[in-house]
């Protein structure tokens, strides 16, 4: 099983990680800007981060920001979640951030 399918699963099992509410911006991307999404239709992407902590939302909790994704399906919001180290995002992504 790849990770995108790993992780979907975990997502709906509701099982994304302890602790997932106190999870801040800042923490999540500690180990690298990048983030999961997950989306209700089961779409899979990452997303920079970069921008946000830019913005000084590093404070935020992710559940505060999963309604600054959009899915292409049209859902407006997507779950949040670290991504592994060392992994990073690619072009052509069903998810999109708006600041």
């Amino acid at each position: 099983m790849d990770g995108d399918a790993a992780r979907q699963e975990m997502f709906e099992a509701g099982a994304v990680w302890p602790g997932r509410q106190g999870l801040r911006l800042s923490e999540a991307t500690a180990g690298g800007p990048w983030l999961i999404a997950v989306c209700g239709c089961s779409a899979v992407a990452r997303v920079d981060a970069r921008p946000w902590l830019a913005d000084g939302l590093g404070a935020l909790r992710l559940p505060a920001l999963e309604g600054r994704l959009r899915c292409l399906c049209g859902a407006r919001q997507a779950r949040l979640m670290p991504a592994p180290a060392g992994e990073a995002g690619g072009p052509g992504s069903p998810i999109h951030v708006f600041r």
